[in-house]
């Protein structure tokens, strides 16, 4: 008989390998002053929301690189 090499089994328990992910620290809050570079007249804006920010109660919602801010 030929000698097989016996399959993995994978479970549940098994911890598969996953993709690093790297933390990107939210550098604007409500209410920052951001100097504004668009051609729309407006010299200074005032972050006053961020879109699809799910927070939690009583913390200040804050935004990071290609987060929508309101």
């Amino acid at each position: 008989m030929a000698n097989k090499a016996a399959t993995p089994v994978v479970t549940k328990r098994d911890k598969l390998p996953r993709k690093n992910r790297f933390k990107i620290s939210a550098g604007v809050q409500t209410g920052t002053r951001i100097k504004n570079v668009d051609n729309s007249g407006v010299k200074e804006v005032e972050v006053i929301g961020v879109i699809g920010c799910r927070g939690i109660m009583n913390r200040l919602p804050r935004a990071s690189v290609s987060d929508i801010v309101v």
